[in-house]
């Protein structure tokens, strides 16, 4: 597997898997639209990666200017790995642009994100209540 730096070409695969029924639902912020996407992606300062693996793309890995991470794997090709590849292989990205710290913002009932990130050496430091 690679990380491979987003272009232009890749714009509709990071709206596919972002509008996914299951990655929608795992997501804070539910679907955007598709101008909504389209304003995102030409506005974003955020670090966009594609994982290609086995002749195609897996999945999107995204890196804020914060240092938050999201990462969504393709829908077929969940429960294979991939999302721990990509963490692992996105820190070594991550030093390379000047970050000394991720985080990310998994839903709790996110429990194969929360694995993939388990899996790849991250710890769990949040905790969270709506009120």
């Amino acid at each position: 597997m690679i990380l491979r730096p987003a272009t232009p070409e890749d714009k509709d695969f990071f709206y596919v898997l972002r509008v996914d029924p299951m990655a929608s639902r795992m997501s804070r912020r539910g679907p955007p639209t598709k101008a909504e996407h389209e304003r995102w992606w030409s506005r974003t300062t955020d670090h966009r990666y594609v994982a290609d693996a086995d002749g195609g793309p897996v999945g999107t890995i995204r890196i804020s200017d914060e240092g938050m991470i999201s990462i969504i794997v393709s829908p077929g090709l969940r429960g294979k790995g991939y999302g721990k590849q990509m963490l692992m292989l996105a820190q070594p990205i991550a030093r390379s642009l000047g970050f000394e710290r991720l985080q990310a913002d998994v839903a709790w009932e996110n429990q194969a994100s929360q694995g993939a990130f388990l899996r790849a050496g991250w710890r769990p430091i949040l905790f969270e209540v709506s009120v």
